[in-house]
């Protein structure tokens, strides 16, 4: 009930709830403008291609449980180069995932090409708040050769490298990197349809 019929993140968000990536709360609501941390986002990952994760037989991070609902598949993840915690030793399950690592994340777990194209680096280099020096620049140019960005209610010329990814965002982002056709694309088209 909390995300409306307009919202131009409700084909993503019904898609993936059909294929059980996602998930509502128990009050029945998906808090679309809630942040995403980062175990959840990664469990996320792994449901869209529904991969099974080899059982955790022992802590791989000091703040990662072996009992913990996240361990096995932030474990597997680790083991097989996908993620990587902090010089400190701690993977930080619990705290937001940016929009960038959301991205570095979303092309290592799914196996995404990160080739990119002239176009699509200018693209990427269109925000104001990026430099071409980033560490997740890879990423985001690929991104836009992708068509997982922009996401449909992109304005202006700032990309928020640091924001929190929201839960809606999270689905935007993988049901456009697991989708033939792309939100900015959908409704790009459905608008067309009914300007005509």
């Amino acid at each position: 009930p909390d995300v409306s019929s307009s919202s131009v993140y409700r084909p993503a968000i019904e898609a993936l709830a059909d294929r059980h990536v996602i998930n509502g709360n128990p009050d029945g609501t998906f808090a679309p403008s809630r942040t995403v941390n980062r175990a959840e986002f990664l469990t996320m990952l792994y449901r869209s291609k529904s991969m099974n994760p080899a059982a955790a037989t022992k802590s791989c991070f000091k703040d990662v449980p072996a009992d913990a609902w996240f361990s096995a598949i932030v474990c597997d993840a680790v083991t097989k180069g996908s993620v990587s915690g902090y010089s400190d030793k701690t993977f930080r399950p619990q705290q937001a995932v940016n929009r960038v690592e959301a991205l570095k994340m979303l092309f290592t777990v799914l196996g995404l090409s990160q080739q990119t194209t002239l176009d699509a680096t200018d693209k990427a280099l269109s925000y104001a708040d990026v430099s071409s020096s980033a560490w997740y620049m890879q990423y985001l140019s690929a991104s836009f050769k992708l068509r997982i960005l922009p996401l449909p209610v992109d304005e202006g010329n700032m990309m928020h490298p640091e924001q929190g990814l929201t839960r809606q965002e999270a689905a935007a982002y993988i049901y456009n990197a697991t989708s033939p056709e792309p939100l900015s694309l959908a409704m790009l088209s459905s608008s067309t349809a009914s300007s005509s």
